[in-house]
């Protein structure tokens, strides 16, 4: 829907990948999250991984403190937190103080757990290029308000039966 600032260059270069796993534990994912994000060490064509887990922290409670203390906690122990970002996005994820059937919730959600990794060099350099970088959360919650539940709704099902769901 055009909602990611850094999104457009890195698709247009060729350098998002996109990785599933069928990881079932927290512990297991982390794995794979510090495995993709060694490749993107080794390969700098990569700009950004989306790594989408259907199996591990299917639960909202789960997945945002694995997010938070467990993914970034070992980013940071790994010194990597100067060189790239992990963002959470999840099928129950809601903003604090709006009705649950807001679409806005969708700048967060996603129609499987997915864990974001992304290059710092790569945000830097695209929030650089835009007139209001600090703007652009607003913008993307008035974008998807104005799309509606319905719309959204459609577009995650053609996802979920375009996997095979």
């Amino acid at each position: 829907v055009g909602a990611a600032v850094t999104a457009q260059p890195a698709r247009d270069r060729g350098g998002i990948r996109y990785a599933v796993t069928a990881a079932p534990t927290p512990e297991a994912l982390l794995a794979e999250v510090a495995a993709e994000m060694h490749l993107m060490q080794e390969l700098p064509e990569i700009e950004t991984t989306l790594l989408i887990h259907p199996y591990a922290l299917r639960a909202w409670d789960d997945f945002y403190p694995w997010i938070v203390l467990d993914a970034e906690g070992w980013l940071e122990r790994e010194g990597l937190d100067e060189d790239f970002q992990i963002v959470g996005f999840h099928p129950g994820f809601c903003f604090g103080g709006e009705e649950a059937d807001d679409p806005s919730h969708w700048t967060n959600r996603s129609p499987y757990p997915m864990t974001h990794i992304l290059r710092q060099a790569s945000v830097e350099k695209a929030t650089a290029h835009h007139p209001n970088p600090m703007a652009v959360p607003e913008a993307n919650k008035c974008l998807l308000r104005g799309l509606g539940v319905a719309h959204i709704t459609q577009l995650v099902e053609r996802c979920k039966r375009s996997s095979g769901e």
